[in-house]
């Protein structure tokens, strides 16, 4: 029997959909054959991504890619629909067969009443499947008709909501519609798209309506990717996004294989991480040896200058001493200066060499060196992990 997860929220805009595409997305990388489907039939929000790929299927095909407002209103066999193969591990089904004023009229349809059978149909085939190890349920934002049907089959409800008065206020209507028709469902909630200073509070927060296993950072990358109707991608340039998604399915999925392939990847992730540390202090330790080496060189050369000042005052000074002549009060005062020159230009030197680096930058460089030296030790140990995979 697969997992079936349904995504919900309680207004539209708290990153539901990014996070479902992203969470198929991760599964997908790990090896769970997983089918997504988008029951969102006012937005349609998940079937945009994927808008080019239907296209290319109906044209190809006698038969319009199955939907899901197609099951509930009949135009499709629920008990044995038509998904779009998005990639060999990920199945897809569209909340409609074609983004057009066509079958959106169709969407708007009102379901008849056999649509709990249909629905029932599709639920009882999409987990008896054997091909799939995970099903995944975008819901539309806020109430719909078909949730009281939906939910009753679900293994987990994930609520996503962001981090503000608004969302907690529509969690909380919502679950006043549906909270009778959660059946044997584990009940879990996200906080998405937080600001640092929200992480470090909303982090610590065991739960509101349902118990929290997760807070994402708003990345504006992932909003990029988003307005592309492109997947974020969780290795490269949202790597912190795709070890958050790790945490929080380790906790949403208990089959061994999925857990073990989670770990891999997010060891894959702080390998990454680790190493993009190590090259940033790299650089900042060959910069303060350059800083360190045009200090040492630039010290030389006004040491040099200094010495050549002594070297003359100090002549100037005892040369008429040396030749058995005593000055005058006027030529006194300039023996006396040339002297206090020469001692002057003696004691920067002398302080220049002891503070050739300051200490705060010495503390700075020792530290750094500790760092990387702890980094390569543990970028070490996690290389060996990884090569035994």
């Amino acid at each position: 029997m697969s997992t079936s997860v349904a995504f919900l929220s309680g207004k539209g805009g708290s990153g539901k959909t990014t996070l479902a595409l992203s969470v198929a997305d991760l599964l997908c990388r790990c090896g769970a054959k997983t089918l997504l489907v988008d029951c969102d039939l006012s937005t349609n929000g998940a079937t945009y991504f994927y808008e080019s790929q239907i296209n290319e299927w109906n044209k190809s095909h006698a038969v319009s890619v199955s939907s899901f407002s197609g099951i509930l209103c009949g135009t499709t066999w629920a008990d044995k629909p038509m998904p779009l193969e998005v990639n060999p591990q990920m199945d897809f089904i569209p909340s409609v067969s074609e983004i057009s004023s066509e079958w959106m009229t169709e969407a708007a349809v009102r379901a008849s009443g056999d649509t709990e059978s249909r629905l029932g149909e599709f639920l009882f085939w999409a987990k008896c499947n054997t091909d799939y190890d995970v099903i995944l349920f975008d819901c539309q934002a806020g109430y719909s008709e078909f949730l009281p049907l939906l939910l009753p089959g679900m293994d987990v409800d994930l609520f996503v909501l962001e981090a503000d008065s608004i969302s907690a206020s529509a969690m909380r209507s919502l679950h006043l519609k549906i909270g009778g028709d959660f059946g044997r469902a584990k009940l879990y909630q996200v906080f998405n798209k937080t600001t640092p200073e929200e992480f470090d509070i909303y982090s610590k927060i065991v739960g509101t309506f349902f118990t929290n296993i997760g807070t994402l950072l708003f990345d504006w990358k992932i909003r990029q990717a988003f307005s592309r109707s492109q997947i974020p991608d969780l290795e490269n340039n949202s790597a912190n996004y795709g070890a958050g998604l790790c945490d929080i399915c380790k906790i949403i999925f208990s089959d061994q294989k999925i857990q073990k392939s989670l770990s891999n990847f997010a060891d894959e992730l702080h390998f990454r991480k680790l190493q993009e540390k190590r090259s940033k202090i790299e650089v900042e330790l060959n910069f303060s040896t350059r800083k360190r080496e045009r200090l040492i060189w630039a010290n030389s050369l006004f040491e040099f200058l200094l010495f050549a000042f002594m070297v003359v005052c100090f002549f100037v000074a005892i040369f008429p001493l040396s030749m058995n002549q005593f000055p005058e009060q006027k030529e006194s005062n300039y023996i006396f200066i040339s002297l206090i020159g020469a001692l002057t230009s003696f004691l920067i030197i002398t302080v220049a060499r002891s503070r050739s680096m300051s200490s705060e930058e010495r503390r700075k460089r020792l530290e750094s060196e500790r760092q990387l030296k702890e980094l390569n030790k543990e970028l070490a140990g996690l290389e060996n992990k990884l090569k035994e995979i």
